[in-house]
């Protein structure tokens, strides 16, 4: 891609095929980053290794005086060459080179007779070993213009000098610029001189804009493709392609900006969304006021799960789409903003849609204005923000700033870790349970709901043991807890009854019969199991599947004989072993419905009044009534009063006084409600 073809083929031709006994002095030159290294890198792994033998770790920056340049040069060749001279007949041979080299008359007449015979007793050594083994020493010495001004002068006398030996090549590579100003303002000698010294200069072309661009982008779609991003949605990362690298000026710094954006999100362990991540990190470096802007104004940028987890809920969707609108107007009016549209609104739905619907002098509805009508979500946008830790989810969003991790996050690591484990092996229930119970409970301060609503995005996932998962849920399901502070989400036992309905879905014929004998006599969950089977029969997902509907088919069957069994075996309900609130409602439409009235009395008869009581939520807080028209189905206040007149009052619990005040007011308004600001959750009866 870069056209580096030519360059390598002729550096290689000049060495491979040099005849000349001499000496022969190449140089490579180009800016910083233009990829010098990776030419030689290249040159010589196409060199035939018997044939030349290669001295390219000779680190010239490492020495700090002429003296130990010279002796290190030396004694790299010797090794090469497997020449054992002791260090003090290599320090004649270094003093007889400073002899010869040296600009100073004192260090001339101390050192060159000393050395002048080692020098050329050197040279026939290395010549007669090269001779005799038809080989070249191919001696490389790179980045020349990074050591000081000195050990340059010292090195480029040296080898067209004293180290002149036959068969040797010697292939310089620096900066030409940088060499020039070396040369012309701190050692004042004319550049001319190296110019003299080099016998084939060799000089890599500067790389276009356009070249670093395409080369860029080719980068990036191999390094996306290779952290797992699908090839086909790549293209949509162009613009983020062409903001990467609009700053770039040469190779080295493609690497450097590959090293600090690409691998801190692709590296590692980085549980947020790498996409996202990616595209952050590239305007926290191209735009960074940009960035801080994104960072404190989430509520623009965040479009779910916002109310739930910051308490933002928008009410006034008319002002919040006129002052979102106006954000994006100012934001974008900036120049430098505007070139950001296209890369945002591939992270952040509210900016693809300010770009799409922004016309005129008319707000865009990033909120449905319809007088507070819920509409439902777009399910699979919704998934994937939660599934891919997306930043357009409110959960994640404050992560991608602080680089840390969150209970949600904890909470799918630990739901992952559950489905890697459960897939692997078939277990024990009370081992299923353990794991369970450990995700249920992770968190006191955090809804239930929220835990499960996650749980519920991994089902498709679970292989084996679904029949033991399914069983847990059923048999624990009083003990899930969480109601919502907003009316139009599903709280944690609904959510929880949503899940036993997609498991069934998926269970083996197997399986299903094991859970329908479970069902036929599992009078504790009647009302768990029939809001189980309303999903489970408004879902006609399970059409589609193999044995779904034979499944479900017979999880219904089952449910029947619940009901008829406790009618024909006279179950009490109502009793600790049997009692969940709300079962009465399964049977109430039920013409045998009366016969539960043998089983009321002191002990259950709260439990019996609690099933009749209406919750709902509203501006004044939990509100509570009584459903009169189903009691007096049922029974009178007369029955009630008689077995209410047979209990101690004063030794009731919190929750039963509750119950009876609720009774009572029923009987004076029909049309009542109390409310509380705090929730009583009734079912703990």
């Amino acid at each position: 891609m870069l056209n580096r073809t030519k360059i390598i083929t002729d550096l290689y031709n000049s060495i491979n095929f040099c005849k000349n006994k001499e000496k022969f002095i190449i140089s490579i030159t180009g800016e910083w980053g233009s990829g010098k290294t990776t030419i030689l890198n290249i040159v010589k792994e196409k060199l035939d290794k018997e044939k030349f033998i290669i001295i390219d770790d000779f680190d010239i920056w490492k020495y700090s005086n002429e003296k130990s340049l010279i002796y290190g040069i030396v004694d790299e060749i010797l090794k090469k060459i497997n020449i054992n001279f002791s260090s003090l007949r290599i320090n004649e041979i270094v003093n007889g080179c400073l002899g010869i080299l040296s600009s100073r008359m004192d260090i001339k007449l101390k050192y060159i007779s000393s050395g002048n015979k080692m020098i050329e007793k050197l040279k026939i050594i290395v010549n007669n070993y090269l001779e005799k083994n038809d080989q070249r020493i191919l001696l490389i010495i790179d980045n020349l213009e990074r050591t000081n001004s000195n050990n340059i002068l010292i090195v480029l006398k040296a080898i067209s000098t004293v180290l002149g030996m036959e068969r040797f090549i010697y292939v310089l590579s620096y900066d030409e610029e940088e060499m020039k100003s070396i040369f012309e303002e701190k050692l004042k000698i004319n550049y001319d001189y190296v110019e003299k010294i080099i016998q084939l200069p060799l000089r890599i072309p500067e790389i276009s804009r356009e070249k670093i661009n395409k080369i860029s982008s080719k980068c990036l779609k191999n390094l996306l493709s290779y952290y797992g991003e699908d090839n086909t949605k790549i293209e949509k990362y162009v613009t983020g392609f062409e903001v990467f690298g609009k700053n770039i000026k040469d190779l080295r710094g493609l690497k450097r900006k590959i090293n600090s954006i690409v691998n801190t999100c692709f590296f590692g362990i980085n549980d947020l969304n790498k996409n996202d991540y990616f595209i952050m990190e590239i305007i926290n470096q191209e735009n960074h006021k940009l960035y801080i802007q994104i960072k404190e104004n989430r509520r623009f940028f965040a479009s779910e799960d916002v109310s739930k987890m910051h308490g933002e809920y928008i009410w006034d969707q008319v002002s919040f789409n006129e002052e979102a609108t106006k954000y994006f107007d100012d934001l974008f009016n900036i120049d430098e903003n505007k070139k950001y549209k296209k890369i945002l609104e591939i992270i952040f739905p509210n900016v693809k849609k300010y770009n799409k619907d922004r016309k005129n002098n008319e707000r865009v509805q990033f909120e449905y204005e319809g007088n507070n009508i819920i509409v439902s979500k777009d399910n699979e946008k919704y998934r994937d923000s939660i599934m891919n830790r997306r930043i357009y989810n409110a959960r994640f969003f404050d992560l991608y700033f602080t680089k840390d991790e969150n209970e949600f996050i904890e909470i799918m690591q630990e739901i992952e870790k559950f489905i890697k484990w459960n897939n692997k092996n078939e277990y024990q229930t009370y081992e299923i349970e353990e794991k369970l119970e450990k995700i249920l409970y992770l968190y006191n301060g955090i809804n239930q709901k929220e835990i499960l609503e996650i749980f519920e995005f991994y089902i498709k996932y679970i292989e084996k043991n679904k029949y033991s998962i399914l069983k847990y849920l059923i048999d624990n399901q009083q003990y899930i807890r969480g109601k919502s502070s907003l009316f139009e989400f599903v709280d944690a036992e609904r959510r929880a009854q949503i899940i036993c309905s997609k498991i069934i879905e998926i269970l083996s014929k197997e399986e299903a019969i094991k859970i329908s004998q479970k069902i036929e006599n599992d009078y504790k969950n009647v009302y768990f199991i029939s809001n189980i089977l309303y999903f489970l029969n408004s879902d006609k997902e399970y059409n589609k599947k193999d044995n779904s509907e034979e499944v479900v088919n017979l999880i219904n069957e089952s449910y029947k004989i619940l009901i008829e069994n406790i009618f024909n075996n006279n179950i009490n309900i109502y009793s600790t072993e049997n009692y969940s609130r709300h079962n009465i409602w399964c049977i109430m439409k039920d013409e045998r419905i009366k016969k539960i009235l043998e089983f009321i009395d002191k002990y259950t008869v709260f439990k019996f009044l609690s099933d009749f009581i209406t919750e709902s939520i509203g501006t004044y807080g939990y509100g509570y009534g009584f459903d009169i028209k189903n009691f007096k189905e049922i029974t009178t206040y007369e029955f009630i009063d008689d077995i209410l007149n047979k209990t101690d009052l004063n030794k009731i619990s919190k929750i039963e006084k509750m119950i009876h005040k609720i009774y009572n007011e029923s009987k004076i308004n029909e049309e009542f409600c109390i409310y509380r600001e705090e929730y009583i959750d009734l079912g703990k009866i």
